[in-house]
Protein backbone atom coordinates (compact mmCIF):
# COMPACT_ATOMS: atom_id res chain seq x y z
CA UNK A 1 0.00 0.00 0.00
CA UNK A 2 1.48 3.29 -1.13
CA UNK A 3 0.29 6.95 0.78
CA UNK A 4 1.56 9.92 -1.68
CA UNK A 5 2.35 12.82 0.96
CA UNK A 6 2.96 15.39 -1.58
CA UNK A 7 4.26 16.46 -5.26
CA UNK A 8 6.03 19.21 -6.25
CA UNK A 9 6.09 20.69 -9.61
CA UNK A 10 8.45 23.25 -11.23
CA UNK A 11 8.54 24.93 -14.03
CA UNK A 12 11.04 26.71 -15.66
CA UNK A 13 11.83 30.04 -15.42
CA UNK A 14 11.36 30.51 -19.23
CA UNK A 15 8.26 28.91 -19.71
CA UNK A 16 6.86 32.03 -16.77
CA UNK A 17 8.20 34.94 -18.74
CA UNK A 18 7.52 33.78 -22.53
CA UNK A 19 6.39 31.03 -24.59
CA UNK A 20 7.67 27.53 -23.95
CA UNK A 21 9.37 25.03 -26.58
CA UNK A 22 7.95 21.82 -25.46
CA UNK A 23 6.11 19.80 -27.86
CA UNK A 24 2.20 19.06 -27.18
CA UNK A 25 0.37 16.39 -28.52
CA UNK A 26 0.59 15.60 -31.97
CA UNK A 27 3.79 18.16 -32.63
CA UNK A 28 7.53 16.25 -33.44
CA UNK A 29 9.55 17.12 -30.00
CA UNK A 30 13.43 17.31 -31.03
CA UNK A 31 14.29 17.97 -27.06
CA UNK A 32 15.93 15.35 -25.45
CA UNK A 33 15.02 12.01 -24.04
CA UNK A 34 13.10 12.53 -20.57
CA UNK A 35 14.97 11.41 -17.44
CA UNK A 36 14.85 10.42 -14.35
CA UNK A 37 16.15 10.00 -11.06
CA UNK A 38 15.74 8.90 -7.09
CA UNK A 39 16.70 10.64 -3.76
CA UNK A 40 15.69 7.79 -1.45
CA UNK A 41 16.15 5.10 -0.70
CA UNK A 42 19.38 4.59 -1.30
CA UNK A 43 20.85 1.91 -3.10
CA UNK A 44 21.47 -0.95 -0.98
CA UNK A 45 19.37 0.61 2.32
CA UNK A 46 17.63 -2.07 5.00
CA UNK A 47 14.14 -1.64 6.41
CA UNK A 48 12.64 -3.58 8.96
CA UNK A 49 9.02 -5.35 8.32
CA UNK A 50 6.21 -2.31 9.43
CA UNK A 51 8.60 0.12 8.40
CA UNK A 52 6.90 2.87 5.90
CA UNK A 53 9.72 3.55 3.50
CA UNK A 54 9.98 7.11 2.19
CA UNK A 55 10.12 7.37 -1.77
CA UNK A 56 11.28 10.39 -3.47
CA UNK A 57 11.80 10.89 -7.30
CA UNK A 58 12.26 13.36 -9.97
CA UNK A 59 11.57 13.56 -13.45
CA UNK A 60 12.33 16.02 -16.13
CA UNK A 61 12.23 16.32 -19.86
CA UNK A 62 12.64 19.05 -22.74
CA UNK A 63 9.60 18.03 -24.76
CA UNK A 64 7.06 17.64 -21.84
CA UNK A 65 5.89 14.69 -19.67
CA UNK A 66 2.75 12.49 -20.72
CA UNK A 67 2.96 10.42 -17.48
CA UNK A 68 5.54 8.68 -15.01
CA UNK A 69 5.50 5.17 -14.02
CA UNK A 70 6.71 4.18 -10.23
CA UNK A 71 7.11 0.64 -10.09
CA UNK A 72 8.80 -1.92 -7.47
CA UNK A 73 9.47 -5.70 -8.12
CA UNK A 74 7.62 -5.01 -11.56
CA UNK A 75 4.48 -3.85 -10.24
CA UNK A 76 3.08 -0.22 -10.93
CA UNK A 77 2.55 1.18 -6.84
CA UNK A 78 2.04 5.25 -8.18
CA UNK A 79 1.17 6.87 -11.79
CA UNK A 80 1.65 10.35 -12.37
CA UNK A 81 -0.83 10.95 -15.30
CA UNK A 82 -2.55 14.13 -17.05
CA UNK A 83 0.08 16.48 -16.43
CA UNK A 84 0.65 19.96 -17.31
CA UNK A 85 2.28 19.81 -20.95
CA UNK A 86 4.46 23.00 -20.03
CA UNK A 87 5.78 20.94 -16.94
CA UNK A 88 9.53 21.12 -16.52
CA UNK A 89 10.42 19.25 -13.34
CA UNK A 90 8.35 16.76 -11.34
CA UNK A 91 9.09 15.62 -7.83
CA UNK A 92 7.11 13.42 -5.67
CA UNK A 93 7.26 11.96 -2.29
CA UNK A 94 5.34 9.14 -1.14
CA UNK A 95 5.88 6.29 1.69
CA UNK A 96 5.00 2.60 1.04
CA UNK A 97 4.90 -0.50 3.08
CA UNK A 98 5.78 -3.64 1.91
CA UNK A 99 3.91 -7.04 1.80
CA UNK A 100 7.01 -8.88 3.76
CA UNK A 101 10.82 -9.04 3.79
CA UNK A 102 12.55 -9.85 0.93
CA UNK A 103 14.58 -7.74 -1.86
CA UNK A 104 12.96 -5.02 -3.60
CA UNK A 105 13.61 -3.44 -6.89
CA UNK A 106 12.78 0.29 -7.25
CA UNK A 107 12.18 2.00 -10.97
CA UNK A 108 11.04 5.17 -12.04
CA UNK A 109 9.76 5.32 -15.99
CA UNK A 110 9.31 8.85 -17.64
CA UNK A 111 7.61 9.39 -20.75
CA UNK A 112 6.86 12.49 -23.05
CA UNK A 113 4.55 13.69 -24.84
CA UNK A 114 5.84 12.21 -27.90
CA UNK A 115 5.48 8.87 -26.58
CA UNK A 116 9.45 8.77 -25.87
CA UNK A 117 10.60 6.48 -22.81
CA UNK A 118 13.68 7.48 -20.96
CA UNK A 119 16.25 5.37 -19.52
CA UNK A 120 14.46 3.69 -15.83
CA UNK A 121 16.07 5.03 -12.70
CA UNK A 122 16.85 2.10 -9.99
CA UNK A 123 17.43 1.35 -6.65
CA UNK A 124 17.61 -1.70 -4.70
CA UNK A 125 16.69 -1.74 -1.29
CA UNK A 126 15.88 -4.97 1.43
CA UNK A 127 13.16 -5.90 4.13
CA UNK A 128 14.12 -7.62 6.90
CA UNK A 129 12.26 -9.31 9.28
CA UNK A 130 14.28 -8.91 12.47
CA UNK A 131 17.27 -7.54 13.77
CA UNK A 132 20.79 -8.11 12.12
CA UNK A 133 24.05 -9.18 14.27
CA UNK A 134 27.37 -8.95 12.10
CA UNK A 135 30.87 -8.40 13.08
CA UNK A 136 34.59 -10.03 12.46
CA UNK A 137 36.65 -12.46 14.26
CA UNK A 138 40.70 -11.41 14.25
CA UNK A 139 43.56 -13.45 15.68
CA UNK A 140 45.24 -11.57 18.42
CA UNK A 141 48.10 -13.62 19.49
CA UNK A 142 49.85 -11.86 22.02
CA UNK A 143 46.64 -10.87 23.93
CA UNK A 144 47.23 -6.79 23.70
CA UNK A 145 43.31 -6.45 22.53
CA UNK A 146 44.29 -5.61 18.47
CA UNK A 147 45.11 -7.51 15.90
CA UNK A 148 47.53 -5.51 14.26
CA UNK A 149 50.87 -7.27 15.02
CA UNK A 150 53.30 -9.27 12.81
CA UNK A 151 50.73 -12.58 11.98
CA UNK A 152 47.39 -11.25 13.11
CA UNK A 153 44.61 -10.27 10.97
CA UNK A 154 41.56 -11.81 10.20
CA UNK A 155 40.32 -15.18 11.34
CA UNK A 156 38.84 -17.99 9.01
CA UNK A 157 37.37 -20.94 10.47
CA UNK A 158 35.78 -19.79 13.34
CA UNK A 159 32.27 -21.24 14.19
CA UNK A 160 30.21 -18.67 15.42
CA UNK A 161 26.32 -20.36 17.27
CA UNK A 162 23.40 -18.10 18.06
CA UNK A 163 20.98 -19.44 20.75
CA UNK A 164 18.61 -18.57 23.14
CA UNK A 165 16.50 -16.04 21.09
CA UNK A 166 14.74 -18.37 18.45
CA UNK A 167 16.20 -21.21 16.10
CA UNK A 168 19.70 -21.93 16.20
CA UNK A 169 21.83 -20.24 13.79
CA UNK A 170 25.43 -20.94 12.91
CA UNK A 171 27.86 -20.19 10.61
CA UNK A 172 31.78 -19.84 10.25
CA UNK A 173 34.15 -17.24 9.12
CA UNK A 174 35.77 -17.03 6.05
CA UNK A 175 39.03 -15.25 4.52
CA UNK A 176 37.55 -12.05 5.63
CA UNK A 177 37.13 -13.11 9.09
CA UNK A 178 33.74 -11.68 8.78
CA UNK A 179 29.97 -12.95 9.75
CA UNK A 180 26.53 -11.56 9.37
CA UNK A 181 23.03 -13.10 10.77
CA UNK A 182 19.96 -11.37 9.66
CA UNK A 183 16.10 -11.69 10.35
CA UNK A 184 17.23 -12.50 14.13
CA UNK A 185 14.33 -12.99 16.09
CA UNK A 186 13.76 -10.62 19.37
CA UNK A 187 15.44 -11.53 22.68
CA UNK A 188 18.44 -11.53 24.10
CA UNK A 189 20.75 -14.19 22.42
CA UNK A 190 23.89 -15.81 23.41
CA UNK A 191 26.77 -15.72 20.90
CA UNK A 192 29.82 -18.63 21.06
CA UNK A 193 32.89 -18.51 18.69
CA UNK A 194 34.30 -21.89 18.82
CA UNK A 195 38.25 -22.89 17.47
CA UNK A 196 39.95 -25.96 18.34
CA UNK A 197 43.04 -24.85 20.23
CA UNK A 198 41.60 -21.29 20.48
CA UNK A 199 39.99 -19.04 23.04
CA UNK A 200 38.23 -15.25 22.93
CA UNK A 201 40.09 -12.68 24.71
CA UNK A 202 38.22 -9.60 24.11
CA UNK A 203 35.54 -7.75 22.34
CA UNK A 204 35.23 -4.21 20.79
CA UNK A 205 32.80 -2.32 21.80
CA UNK A 206 34.38 -3.88 24.87
CA UNK A 207 31.65 -4.76 28.09
CA UNK A 208 30.42 -7.65 26.11
CA UNK A 209 30.13 -10.94 28.53
CA UNK A 210 31.03 -14.46 27.80
CA UNK A 211 29.41 -16.05 26.53
CA UNK A 212 28.61 -12.78 24.54
CA UNK A 213 25.16 -12.00 25.04
CA UNK A 214 23.29 -9.15 22.57
CA UNK A 215 20.01 -7.64 22.99
CA UNK A 216 18.13 -7.60 19.54
CA UNK A 217 14.75 -6.10 20.35
CA UNK A 218 15.62 -3.08 18.96
CA UNK A 219 15.75 -4.72 15.67
CA UNK A 220 18.61 -2.12 15.04
CA UNK A 221 21.36 -3.94 13.58
CA UNK A 222 24.55 -5.09 16.16
CA UNK A 223 28.17 -5.03 14.75
CA UNK A 224 31.43 -5.75 16.99
CA UNK A 225 34.55 -7.53 16.85
CA UNK A 226 35.83 -10.78 18.72
CA UNK A 227 39.29 -11.33 19.11
CA UNK A 228 40.93 -14.69 19.43
CA UNK A 229 44.02 -15.84 21.02
CA UNK A 230 45.54 -19.45 20.64
CA UNK A 231 45.64 -21.73 23.33
CA UNK A 232 49.35 -22.13 25.53
CA UNK A 233 51.74 -23.93 24.52
CA UNK A 234 53.40 -25.59 27.38
CA UNK A 235 57.42 -24.70 27.22
CA UNK A 236 59.77 -27.42 26.80
CA UNK A 237 61.52 -28.83 29.77
CA UNK A 238 65.11 -28.25 29.43
CA UNK A 239 67.09 -31.75 30.44
CA UNK A 240 69.85 -30.53 32.77
CA UNK A 241 73.22 -32.12 31.49
CA UNK A 242 76.35 -32.36 34.32
CA UNK A 243 79.62 -30.86 33.76
CA UNK A 244 82.41 -32.81 34.59
CA UNK A 245 85.18 -31.62 37.63
CA UNK A 246 88.22 -29.91 36.31
CA UNK A 247 91.12 -32.13 36.32
CA UNK A 248 93.48 -31.69 38.81
CA UNK A 249 96.66 -33.46 38.99
CA UNK A 250 97.67 -34.58 42.75
CA UNK A 251 100.25 -37.41 43.52
CA UNK A 252 98.77 -39.95 44.90
CA UNK A 253 96.06 -40.39 42.39
CA UNK A 254 92.78 -40.01 44.56
CA UNK A 255 89.70 -41.65 43.58
CA UNK A 256 87.20 -40.78 41.78
CA UNK A 257 84.33 -38.57 43.10
CA UNK A 258 81.60 -39.86 43.32
CA UNK A 259 78.32 -38.18 41.05
CA UNK A 260 75.95 -36.70 43.33
CA UNK A 261 72.62 -36.87 41.13
CA UNK A 262 70.48 -33.97 40.58
CA UNK A 263 67.02 -33.89 41.07
CA UNK A 264 64.87 -32.42 38.14
CA UNK A 265 62.94 -29.20 38.67
CA UNK A 266 59.45 -30.29 39.32
CA UNK A 267 56.48 -30.21 36.17
CA UNK A 268 54.12 -27.11 36.83
CA UNK A 269 53.17 -27.06 32.79
CA UNK A 270 49.91 -28.86 31.69
CA UNK A 271 50.11 -31.09 28.65
CA UNK A 272 48.77 -30.34 25.85
CA UNK A 273 45.51 -30.01 24.34
CA UNK A 274 44.56 -33.20 22.22
CA UNK A 275 43.96 -33.05 18.77
CA UNK A 276 40.28 -34.59 18.03
CA UNK A 277 40.74 -37.29 14.73
CA UNK A 278 36.97 -38.18 14.86
CA UNK A 279 34.31 -37.50 14.77
CA UNK A 280 35.29 -34.31 13.25
CA UNK A 281 33.00 -31.08 13.45
CA UNK A 282 29.88 -31.04 12.11
CA UNK A 283 30.52 -34.90 10.39
CA UNK A 284 27.28 -36.94 9.97
CA UNK A 285 27.42 -40.37 11.01
CA UNK A 286 25.52 -43.52 10.22
CA UNK A 287 22.75 -44.84 12.76
CA UNK A 288 24.17 -48.09 12.19
CA UNK A 289 27.77 -47.42 12.58
CA UNK A 290 29.71 -48.21 15.64
CA UNK A 291 30.05 -44.65 17.20
CA UNK A 292 33.81 -44.48 18.69
CA UNK A 293 35.54 -41.25 20.29
CA UNK A 294 38.99 -41.01 18.37
CA UNK A 295 41.85 -38.41 19.43
CA UNK A 296 45.48 -38.50 19.30
CA UNK A 297 47.86 -38.97 22.33
CA UNK A 298 49.85 -36.19 23.32
CA UNK A 299 53.46 -36.09 25.22
CA UNK A 300 54.25 -34.05 28.64
CA UNK A 301 57.55 -34.21 30.65
CA UNK A 302 56.00 -36.51 33.66
CA UNK A 303 54.28 -38.75 31.45
CA UNK A 304 50.09 -38.85 31.02
CA UNK A 305 48.16 -40.42 33.58
CA UNK A 306 44.79 -40.28 32.47
CA UNK A 307 42.45 -38.63 29.82
CA UNK A 308 39.25 -37.09 30.64
CA UNK A 309 36.12 -37.56 28.44
CA UNK A 310 32.78 -36.17 27.99
CA UNK A 311 29.63 -36.60 25.90
CA UNK A 312 26.74 -34.50 26.20
CA UNK A 313 23.22 -34.72 24.28
CA UNK A 314 21.05 -31.93 22.86
CA UNK A 315 17.40 -33.29 22.20
CA UNK A 316 16.58 -29.20 20.61
CA UNK A 317 19.03 -29.29 17.73
CA UNK A 318 21.81 -27.48 19.96
CA UNK A 319 19.44 -24.94 22.37
CA UNK A 320 20.15 -26.87 25.35
CA UNK A 321 23.03 -30.07 25.87
CA UNK A 322 22.22 -32.87 28.91
CA UNK A 323 25.44 -34.99 29.85
CA UNK A 324 25.89 -38.14 28.19
CA UNK A 325 28.49 -39.80 29.72
CA UNK A 326 32.29 -38.94 31.49
CA UNK A 327 35.68 -40.94 31.88
CA UNK A 328 38.89 -41.65 32.31
CA UNK A 329 40.94 -43.56 30.15
CA UNK A 330 44.28 -44.33 29.52
CA UNK A 331 44.14 -44.91 25.82
CA UNK A 332 42.63 -42.67 22.68
CA UNK A 333 39.85 -43.74 22.03
CA UNK A 334 36.31 -44.57 23.27
CA UNK A 335 33.68 -46.41 21.81
CA UNK A 336 29.97 -45.09 23.11
CA UNK A 337 27.69 -46.95 21.03
CA UNK A 338 25.45 -47.44 25.18
CA UNK A 339 25.43 -44.04 25.66
CA UNK A 340 24.08 -42.69 21.80
CA UNK A 341 20.93 -42.56 19.62
CA UNK A 342 20.57 -42.36 16.10
CA UNK A 343 18.88 -38.83 15.42
CA UNK A 344 19.99 -36.74 17.86
CA UNK A 345 22.79 -34.04 18.26
CA UNK A 346 26.10 -34.51 20.44
CA UNK A 347 29.01 -32.78 21.77
CA UNK A 348 32.13 -34.43 23.19
CA UNK A 349 35.45 -33.04 24.53
CA UNK A 350 38.94 -34.58 25.81
CA UNK A 351 41.74 -33.30 27.96
CA UNK A 352 44.80 -34.58 29.47
CA UNK A 353 46.86 -34.91 32.89
CA UNK A 354 49.91 -35.66 33.67
CA UNK A 355 51.55 -37.84 36.68
CA UNK A 356 51.96 -34.56 37.86
CA UNK A 357 48.51 -33.55 38.39
CA UNK A 358 48.48 -30.92 35.63
CA UNK A 359 45.54 -30.50 33.79
CA UNK A 360 45.13 -29.62 30.06
CA UNK A 361 42.69 -27.34 27.97
CA UNK A 362 39.92 -29.25 26.30
CA UNK A 363 39.60 -30.13 22.45
CA UNK A 364 35.93 -29.83 21.76
CA UNK A 365 33.58 -31.09 18.59
CA UNK A 366 30.38 -31.64 17.90
CA UNK A 367 28.72 -34.01 15.65
CA UNK A 368 25.15 -35.56 14.87
CA UNK A 369 23.86 -39.33 14.53
CA UNK A 370 21.70 -39.80 11.46
CA UNK A 371 18.30 -41.66 10.82
CA UNK A 372 18.98 -44.57 8.75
Amino acid sequence: MDTRRHRLVVLGLACLLSACNFAGSGQDGDGDAPRAWIDRPLDGAEYQMGEAIPIRWHAASDAGLRQVDVRINGETVDLADNLDPYLAILTVELDWTPPGAGEYLLEVVPTDLDDGVGATAEKRFRVLDGAVIAGAVYADLNSDGDALDEGEGSLTGVSIVVVECGDKLSTRTQGNGHFRFENVPPGVCRMDFIKTGWRVTGTVPAGLDLPIRVDTRSFHETWFSVFMTPDATPAPTLTPTRTPPPMIATLPVLPPATNVPTLPAPDTQPPPIPVIASPKDGQMLGCLQDIVLDWKGVNDPSGIDVYQVELYVSHDNGGSWDGAGSWGVDNTALNVNQQTECGLLYLWKVRARDNAGNTGGWAMTTFAIGID
